[in-house]
This record gives structure tokens, sequence and C-alpha cells, in this order.
């Protein structure tokens, strides 16, 4: 459900008229003045927003000429404007026509504060100036209304319409009701007020006119306490229950101006969600399935996505519905051994998606040879490990999210000496992956390295804490000046498999590197993954932190909505995308 289910109906208002604004034949007779002028016959909606038009800004022709260039004018200016994703009135070429957010109080004059801010945004297009009106007259002298206890915008426009409206300083507000002052200046008057019957309507009126009054639930807690971010609740019902203006619009949001003081939202604003439906269609994409629609609306909250323009809604829409196809196909064929989920990544590309991942460049280590391993004896390892929870004690730290930065071998290398320190006695805590990123000195950065690399950084120079040195997204100048809290002697390699669970089981997590660039990869949500074609080519580091009969549980650093809360099983004995095609490394204190 969107939010446009909340509104009931809008205004927008409209200044006095004191004298025609054309002779009579203006609305009779104008297809006949452009077709008398050669201008093919207009589509209707140019033509009725231009006779809207003349009303609302007292606008008078001296002659036919001069009415059809500004008609030709009007239609050209209506396209543009159709064309735009988005408008704010608080600065349109420079300039505001919203005065400043203001307070009700405890009472329920919400409908008072709508009607004189619509107004107040009228006169300032109109160039008549930016004032506050008198909300308190609106509030005291409706005569339809139950004051504090509610009132209907149109009453109020009625009011303004036969009475107009002072200055919110000759009479201002005072939190509650009080009788009627009717001796006092009028400053704005307005004719009449039109309604709009769609939320594209609404889009159009806004962007053409200006501020719009909308009735809306407000009874639900998350509007009461909301922040920011562009709201979306469906539970708020269609009952109105508060009255407020858009100012504005994005390209998936609408932008409200509230009477809750600023402390309140974004400044005493808020942004809530648009019509999807009605975007696609301007840009002729087909009306898609709701499950799709739902779907994406639900992924925009639950991962805060806001896109800039329209262009770029509709491009992640159309990828998201691609990718909600390969999770449900995905799901069926898997079905009882791994599911998958839409995640963070879904609104991605298969090429972006691999911005994630690194293109490593196969090498030996660089500075020292690794250490081989060589247990004394052969020992039976248990069937099962998780240095989660090994005699009741964690050495794992908490999932990472590496972000758009293809510094998985960073994260992986900082991982698995954070385990080797715990494990060793010296307590857990979180490494800096950003030293890691920043000063290896052979690395692509964030276009992805080796963790032999940085495990040989970490043998000469050590590595600080991430509380010291912490995770920025993108790669950094190395800062050498910072206190070592962790430094190794070595690291040891795993031949096969069985070496490596039997180092994990005996020693420790262990650095692997796998090829992840697959779409199962992409949105694994459970069970034990086994895709045959993910490929042996290593395009991501992560760590095995454990085993059971017959999986590997892996770290991953795509935070904790992604997999099973941030971990993965996957098949062992397989050599699974390659989990052995680079040998698996192990730090040494």
């Amino acid at each position: 459900m969107l939010w446009k289910s909340c509104f009931l109906v809008v205004f927008l208002v409209g200044l006095a008229v004191s004298e025609p604004i054309l002779p009579s034949f203006r609305i009779a007779d104008l297809d006949v003045i452009l077709q008398r002028h050669h201008i093919p016959t207009p589509d209707a909606k140019y033509t009725n927003a231009f006779q809207d038009f003349l009303v609302m800004y007292l606008r008078e022709y001296k002659t036919e000429d001069e009415v059809v260039k500004r008609f030709t004018i009007f239609s050209r200016n209506m396209d543009l404007v159709e064309r735009q994703e988005s408008v704010d009135w608080r600065n349109v070429k420079g300039n505001n026509h919203v005065t400043g957010i203001k307070y009700q109080g405890s009472c329920g004059s919400c409908w008072a504060f709508a009607t004189a801010a619509a107004i107040e945004s009228a006169v300032s297009i109109s160039g008549g100036g930016l004032q506050s009106l008198s909300s308190q007259q609106l509030l005291d002298c409706t005569p339809v209304s139950d004051k504090c206890g509610g009132g209907e915008p149109v009453e109020a426009l009625s009011y303004a319409q036969f009475h107009g409206v002072t200055s919110a300083r000759s009479y201002p507000y005072y939190f509650w009701a009080t009788t009627c002052r009717e001796n006092v200046p009028t400053v704005a008057k307005i004719s009449t007020w039109a309604e709009a019957e769609s939320e594209e309507e609404l889009a159009e009126m806004v962007a053409l006119k200006g501020p719009v009054i909308v009735c809306a639930n407000f009874a639900t807690n998350k509007n009461r306490f909301y922040h920011s971010g562009i709201a979306e609740d469906p539970d708020c019902g269609t009952e109105p229950t508060h009255a407020l203006i858009v100012i504005g619009y994005g390209p998936d949001y609408w932008i409200l101006k509230n009477t809750y003081s600023k402390v309140w939202g974004e400044k005493g604003y808020m942004r809530v969600k648009r019509d999807l439906d009605v975007i696609l269609q301007r840009h002729h994409i087909p009306t898609p399935d709701a499950k799709y629609t739902n779907a994406f609306q639900n992924f925009l909250v639950k991962y805060l996505r806001e896109y800039k323009t329209e262009d770029e809604l509709v491009k992640r829409f159309t990828i998201f519905s691609r990718n909600m196809d390969l999770v449900e196909r995905y799901n069926k064929e898997d079905f009882g051994k791994v599911t998958y989920e839409l995640n963070d990544f879904s609104d991605l590309s298969d090429e972006e998606w691999k911005k994630f991942l690194m293109s490593p460049k196969p090498k030996g280590p660089s500075k020292s040879a690794a250490k081989p391993f060589t247990p004394k004896e052969k020992r039976i390892i248990p069937e099962s490990v998780d240095w989660r929870n090994v005699k009741g004690n964690n050495h794992v730290t908490g999932i990472k999210y590496q972000g758009p930065c293809g510094s998985c071998w960073a994260f992986a290398t900082a991982a698995a000496i954070e385990s080797a320190v715990s494990i060793s006695g010296g307590g857990l805590q979180s490494l800096s992956s950003q030293q890691l990123l920043d000063c290896t000195p052979v690395s692509d950065k964030c276009g992805g390295g080796e963790p032999v690399e940085a495990l040989s950084y970490a043998q000469f120079h050590g590595v600080t804490s991430a509380r010291s040195y912490p995770y920025y997204f993108w790669s950094t100048t190395c800062r050498e000046n910072v206190p070592t809290v962790a430094k190794i002697s070595t690291w040891a390699e795993a031949e096969s498999e069985e070496e490596l669970a039997e180092m994990v089981a005996l020693k420790g997590p262990m650095i692997i590197c796998a090829n992840f660039a697959t779409n199962k990869n992409r949105f694994y949500h459970s069970g034990i993954a086994e895709d045959p074609d993910c490929g042996t080519e290593p395009t991501h580091a992560l760590i095995v932190i454990g085993y059971g009969p017959d999986y590997w549980i892996l770290k991953n650093t795509y935070s904790k909505v992604w997999g099973e809360k941030g971990y993965m099983r996957v098949k062992r004995g397989v050599n699974w995308c390659g989990i052995n095609t680079e040998k698996p490394l192990l730090p040494i204190l």
C-alpha cells in the first residue's frame, strides 16, 4: 500500500479576482483562435491548464496574436514541467515561496494552519510577497468547524474566499480558539480553489501552480515519531486526521510541510512515498504486477534507498524486478536445500554487483615464505567445529560491511588475525581493515588485493585496532603513526580441504579465496550452498570459522542482513567455487 491511500482531498488555492481576465470568448473560442492562427488543435490538457492559469494569475492579453504567443510558450513550459522530476517551492529559481515552520501545540488546528500556508504560497508565487497569514483568524472565524477539535480546509477556504485573511502579525496565534475578531485588515483573499483527482494530477498542480493542501491519516506512532527518510506506513489507514501542505516532490516522494515545529521530522518537513505506478507509466513501462511494486517499495524502505531522478528510479525498478525473478527461480531449483532472498544488492546490475568483489592477480608470497603446516602427529579432529563457541568462548568478531569497495581481502586478513589473537589469549577486538587497505603496498586497494600481501604487511608492520583506524568504505592515505595491537610472525598454507579442516580445528579460522561472482552467491540466504557453475577463479576473500560434517562455515563482509546473519555454509570436499584453488592461509602469531 502506498502513501497515496492516506490522501483524502487536495485543494489548490487561487487568488481573488475583481474583474474579468479575458473577454468572454476566451473559454468558448480558444480552439477557434488557435486554428485561425494555423495552430493544430492541441490536447485539451494544454487548453484547460492555460485557462486555469489565466484565472489564477490574472492574465489579460490585448490581441489574439498575444494570446497565441503566450499559449505556445505556456504549452512548451508545461511540457518542461511534466518532465521535471523534482519541485521544491522553498527554492524555485533561487526564490522561496514557503513561510517558516509553525507549531500548532495541543490544539487540533492543523486545518487552519494548512489553509493559511497554502494561501501564503499562492500570494508569494503571484508576486505579492511572502508573509505569514493568520491561522488564528481561520480557527476563530470559520463558522463550520469544531475549532481545536478539528475542521475542514474546504470550510477555511470558503471563509478566505468571502472574508479574506489578515496577517499573523495582526492576529497572532494563541494555541486555543478565541472570539472571532472581525475588524482586522485583509491582506489576502482567494477567488476559488481546485481539487486534484489523482497523484499524477497532484504533481502537475504542485509543479505548475504551487503548494497544495492534503488531508491524511496521521494517527500512527510511525508518523508521530518520524525523524527522516521517505515514510511509507501501510498501516496508516485512509480516514483523515491531519492536514498538511505538499510543497514539492522528488522522483518517488512528496515533500510535506507540517505544524509540529522544527524539532519534528526533517526540520519540520516530511517526505512520503509517491505512487510508483504513475512514475512507471510516465516512462512508458507497462503496469507491472503488484508483487514487483510492493516488493520494491519494501526494499526502498528496508535499505533506505533514495534515487535522485525518475530515470534512475525506473532503471533500479527494472533491475530489481529482473533480480526478483532470478531469486524466485533459484528457490524453485534448489528447493529443500538452499534458500535465496532479495537483499541489499537487489537493485544492482551484474556489473555493479561485481564492484563488491575483487579482481586478484595471483602471485606467491612476496616478502616471506609461508610456513608449512606440520602437526606433530596425525590427530582425529572433531566432526564439527565453530570458533564462535569453543568451550563457551567466542573467538570471532562481529560481522562487518565492506560496502562497494573490493576490500574483502583486507577484511578477511584482519578477521583471521583477530581470531588468532583471541585464541592465543590476547582478547577479542576488531582490527583495522582500513589500515591494511591503505597501507598494503602491493594491491589495487578497492579494486582488489591479495590476502598474502596483507599478511606480509601485518608481519613487518603490525596492525592497529579498528577504533584507532576506522573503516571509510574507500581507500585513503596510509597513516603510519598508529599504535600496533597485533603482529604476526608468519602464516601457513593448507594444501587440501582435508588439511584445511585439520588446521581450522587445531589452530583457528583461515582465509580462503573463492569465486563469488554468481547471483546464487549474491542472493544466498540459508542452507548449504553448492553451485557447480560458480567457477574457480577467485573473486572474493572470506574466512572459514568452522565446519560441519559436510559443510564449511564462512564469515562474510556483507552485513548481518545477508545470508545466515552474515555467515554462509558451503559444501565440503567439492572445491566449492575454487575454495582450495588459492591455498587457504592461517596467520601465526
